[in-house]
């Protein structure tokens, strides 16, 4: 598999900004502000982290013609980078103002408007046996 692409992120830079604004006093701004910056940046270790982990599950799970799930995608990058790779692939999120993010990034990557899913805990929208792989990365530490 080839190094991950860049995402098209300005609406969504924007909107993160304004997001993490609230919390811009408090000792935890620059931690998530600039985890969320390094998730787009090239020059960033969260690329090269990607690149691992969409390799591993390519190759251990094969995930070609494999509908995957990323339950508590958050603003939606690993998804939408799957999605880019040619994989079909959900993200599923609980937090509204994360959705909402999730949402301009796949616009601005000219995904599918179903790719990101808003669910309170209840039902998945998919048939039963549909789903061939869920994926769930940090997310246990929010629960």
């Amino acid at each position: 598999m080839s190094e991950i692409c860049r995402l098209e992120a300005g609406k969504f830079l924007e909107k993160l900004n304004e997001y993490f604004e609230r919390g811009k006093n408090s000792f935890l701004y620059d931690i998530c502000i600039k985890d969320h910056l390094d998730k787009l940046s090239s020059e960033s270790g969260y690329p090269n982290w990607l690149t691992k982990l969409l390799n591993y599950l390519s190759c251990e799970y094969n995930l070609t013609g494999k509908m995957v799930v990323d339950v508590g995608c958050g603003t939606g990058e690993l998804t939408i980078w799957m999605n880019k790779l040619g994989y079909s692939a959900h993200g599923v999120e609980i937090q509204p103002e994360l959705f909402n993010l999730s949402k301009i990034l796949e616009i601005e990557n000219g995904l599918l408007e179903d790719t990101f899913i808003f669910n309170s805990g209840k039902k998945l929208p998919f048939g039963d046996k549909s789903v061939d792989i869920i994926t769930m990365f940090s997310v246990l530490e929010h629960i």
